[in-house]
């Protein structure tokens, strides 16, 4: 008996399994609570979520963005797109290593 992983999951719900595809449709609800939350925070014009369970792409972003509209507040929930990072499940790396990034040497700021 092997462990069941995301990927498993997302392949079938994409083959149309009805237990896989409420596994990501809650997934996304609670990805959409916490979407909200920090729409209404920091107002944002896109969100960018990335990572393994993005694999699963509209399939957890549909409930999730179904939840941004329930919880979100107007005008930051009119305002913000909520999309897959294009950079994949290493997105959140790569936007952490740009962020430390010095722009006029483009050397790498480490340790403060």
């Amino acid at each position: 008996r092997r462990q069941i992983l995301g990927e498993d999951v997302t392949e079938l719900a994409r083959e149309g399994d009805k237990v896989a595809l409420s596994v990501l449709d809650e997934a996304g609800r609670w990805l959409g609570v916490g979407l909200a939350g920090f729409i209404n925070i920091f107002n944002p014009e896109v969100v960018a979520v990335g990572g393994g369970v993005m694999e699963a792409g509209e399939l957890v972003l549909e409930a999730a963005r179904r939840e941004v509209i329930l919880r979100a507040r107007p005008p930051s929930r009119d305002l913000a797109d909520v999309k897959v990072a294009t950079l994949g499940p290493k997105s959140g790396v790569l936007g952490a290593a740009a962020l430390a990034r010095n722009a006029s040497s483009g050397e790498y700021l480490l340790g403060g």
